[in-house]
């Protein structure tokens, strides 16, 4: 890349000084790859929705930058983010505190019950949301 030119994507490069030099990978760049690291994607699946050329191993490379263990392949840990409302998010946070557990805690067994089961889902929720 030559002094002063811009790439097309505002997020993966800005001069930051007038023939100094150019940023080539933003903050907007590593923020999204530390959302969607967040949201429980791989780094190939992250490269893939990056889709500024970005490999699987720079986004593996960042990890280690950013000192984030056992992500990827290697991960125990899956973070998923799912939307609830206001009142949806309160009423599981009583019935977790109920039961001493955290709202996170409380889902993740209540997840874990139901899938154990061949028809724990439909024995569950039935047809309340249909």
């Amino acid at each position: 890349m030559t002094i002063g030119s811009v790439n097309d994507s505002p997020r993966t490069s800005r001069i930051r000084s007038p023939l100094v030099y150019v940023e080539t990978k933003t903050n907007a760049w590593a923020a999204e790859i530390g959302y969607l690291t967040s949201a429980g994607l791989s780094a190939d699946a992250i490269a893939e929705a990056l889709g500024d050329g970005t490999s699987p191993d720079t986004i593996r490379k960042q990890w280690q930058k950013w000192r984030f263990k056992e992500l990827g392949h290697n991960s125990k840990d899956i973070r998923l983010r799912v939307p609830f409302n206001v009142k949806e998010r309160s009423l599981i946070q009583f019935r977790a505190a109920d039961n001493g557990l955290s709202a996170v805690e409380w889902l993740r067994r209540l997840a874990l019950v139901v899938a154990q089961e061949r028809n724990g889902f439909a024995k569950l929720v039935g047809d309340q949301f249909y």
